[in-house]
């Protein structure tokens, strides 16, 4: 099916006149649609893991960047932004542009949650999910693997080290009592990488470089 076409599963909203959108990744802080309103909250039974590979927006082909997916577990909890798209053109604009960005560059399907706002609002969510099963998908490692993936790796959007760095400023900044213990370590370990490289560098640049006439 090529991309510029809605896939099934989003044909059954694109009629439509109000829907919600749930960001847990790079949608908190480029949604990249039109949207009429945003509320910060979480989703119930669902952790949020660097498992999913991407050959595009923070990777390329043959050195993938990792990318959050949310994973299933039963006291787990995810905070990110609903997003309220409001009639037609809100609506069809934002799921086609996420069938491209999500569907069929990300691999990831479509499903409906339940989302609790921070105003004390109960609403009903879409939001895409990797499956294990689709092509770039790199599942659980250790963090100090997912951490080296994460520092050597960049696509036509930035490096995979901004989008792990400004989903750490979001729970920071917006939610600051909330501990995202996935995220506080990749953020722990991507830093001390980032520090042993710059390192290696500033060694390898006051190297002294020593010929024939240096005086020892």
């Amino acid at each position: 099916m090529p991309p510029q076409q809605p896939s099934a599963e989003i044909e059954n909203f694109l009629t439509y006149s109000s829907l919600w959108i749930f960001g847990y990744g790079s949608l908190i802080w480029r949604p990249n649609f039109e949207f009429s309103q945003k509320k910060v909250g979480y989703v119930d039974g669902f952790v949020r893991r660097f498992w999913q590979g991407c050959v595009s927006h923070r990777g390329v082909t043959g050195a993938p960047g990792r990318v959050a997916t949310l994973v299933e577990e039963e006291e787990g909890r995810t905070w990110g932004v609903a997003f309220q798209v409001r009639g037609e053109e809100q609506v069809i604009g934002a799921l086609k542009y996420l069938n491209i960005r999500e569907g069929v560059q990300g691999d990831y399907r479509l499903v409906t949650l339940k989302f609790y706002a921070q105003d004390g609002f109960e609403l009903s969510v879409l939001a895409y999910i990797a499956t294990p099963w689709n092509q770039n998908y790199l599942g659980p490692a250790p963090s100090d693997v997912i951490a080296q993936d994460i520092v050597r790796s960049s696509g036509h959007a930035g490096t995979n080290t901004e989008y792990l760095f400004r989903l750490v400023e979001f729970m920071q900044e917006v939610l600051p009592d909330v501990i995202d213990e996935h995220l506080k370590e990749l953020n722990q370990k991507t830093k001390h990488f980032l520090e042993c490289l710059e390192c290696k560098r500033n060694i390898h640049y006051h190297v002294p470089q020593y010929t024939s006439q240096t005086v020892l």
